[in-house]
């Protein structure tokens, strides 16, 4: 039947197709929104179809808040002593008090908070669905943009093992996308594959001595003004990130 939450709920489709007939269909790769108080469906898909839905619910903002997997169990358990479940709907049997006929998940939240539910008013009158076809990323003219291997790699690193100073200079310039960030791997015979790299520091004294061989020529200084290198000099290991 026609269905509506107390919660919100939020549902990406990973496979196969929902459909939720006036509301339309939910397609791999879509996200549907499902604010509470909101009647959508009903809800039905092809008998041959397999469909695949993460789907995320919480309290809403009316306060009503959120039935748990082990709290709507405990309740159907102690509800099927006073009715049936058939096809989300609760019928109660006709010797017992109450309405006959109740939304299934009604049934259950009224059961466990021992009052009648009062849904909210929906925020939209229909669920939201995105279809990422029709919302593709475009490149806006003379934005630096954000991304990369400073987001992935040189930010996570620095936040962990960066002196403050580092982070102060580098963590602002990587999130407004004025510092590009690239990984070089320049170790003879190795290139990206890590598991073959042969660089060692190996402990004198005091001091640790590198190991490391290049195959090419040393990076070139930064000049004054322009963004600081972080390319390895001859005496360090040549595995580095250089800002561009």
């Amino acid at each position: 039947p026609r269905h509506r939450h107390n919660f919100e709920q939020v549902r990406f489709q990973l496979a196969g197709t929902l459909d939720y007939a006036r509301d339309g269909k939910l397609t791999p790769g879509m996200v549907g929104y499902f604010p509470e108080g909101m009647s959508y469906g009903p809800q039905s898909q092809d008998p041959d179809d397999t469909p695949m839905t993460v789907v995320l619910q919480c309290g809403g903002a009316s306060g009503s808040g959120y039935v748990s997997r082990n709290e709507v169990k405990t309740a159907m358990d102690e509800l099927s002593a006073l009715g049936t479940f058939e096809g989300g709907v609760f019928r109660r049997n006709e010797d017992m008090q109450g309405k006959r006929n109740l939304d299934g998940y009604q049934a259950i939240w009224e059961h466990r908070n021992g009052r009648a539910m009062e849904y909210p008013r929906p925020r939209y009158e229909n669920p939201v669905f995105v279809d990422p076809a029709n919302a593709e990323w475009q490149a806006l003219a003379g934005a630096p943009g954000v991304g990369g291997q400073g987001v992935s790699q040189l930010g996570p690193t620095l936040i962990v093992h960066g002196s403050e100073e580092q982070k102060k200079e580098y963590l602002p310039k990587i999130l407004s996308g004025e510092v590009n960030w690239r990984q070089g791997y320049s170790e003879p015979g190795s290139g990206s594959d890590l598991a073959s790299l042969q660089t060692r520091a190996v402990r004198d004294g005091d001091d640790y001595v590198s190991t490391a061989r290049r195959s090419g020529p040393p990076a070139p200084t930064a000049p004054t003004g322009s963004t600081p290198s972080c390319a390895p000099t001859p005496t360090r290991p040549s595995i580095a990130a250089s800002p561009s």
